[in-house]
């Protein structure tokens, strides 16, 4: 899926009719940052992680809803935590010691109490 100023584009609704028919089909969905925009336009977090009557989740780093995985930045901790899952914790753990990454939970978001991010919207 495109990003950035392509993701703002609502022209582009083959993207939309694309995950509407493929969705059933998916074990996830995962969407990271902008990206975010084209399952919202084509419904699929109406009442979920982000869409038509939400609750935001702000002080989250993502959110796992169901077999839906959101993030707005935290793409290497979702990552990680959804190759744990699937996975095995083995592949997870050779994975985050071989790259030298500090994992932080799913609740563990810092960035909206510095910013003087309201945790409520």
């Amino acid at each position: 899926m495109p990003s950035g100023a392509a993701a703002q584009d609502t022209s582009l609704t083959y993207a939309d009719d694309y995950l509407v028919e493929m969705y059933p089909k998916l074990h996830y969905l995962i969407s990271i940052c902008t990206r975010a925009v084209f399952p919202t336009h084509a419904g699929l977090y109406d009442g979920r992680a982000y869409g038509n009557n939400v609750t935001r989740v702000i002080v989250a780093r993502y959110v796992i809803d169901g077999n839906i995985w959101s993030s707005s930045g935290a793409r290497v901790d979702l990552t990680l935590d959804w190759v744990k899952q699937w996975y095995e914790e083995a592949i997870f753990n050779t994975i985050r010691i071989k790259g030298e990454y500090i994992v932080h939970s799913q609740d563990d978001n810092p960035l909206p109490d510095d910013l003087g991010v309201p945790h409520q919207c």
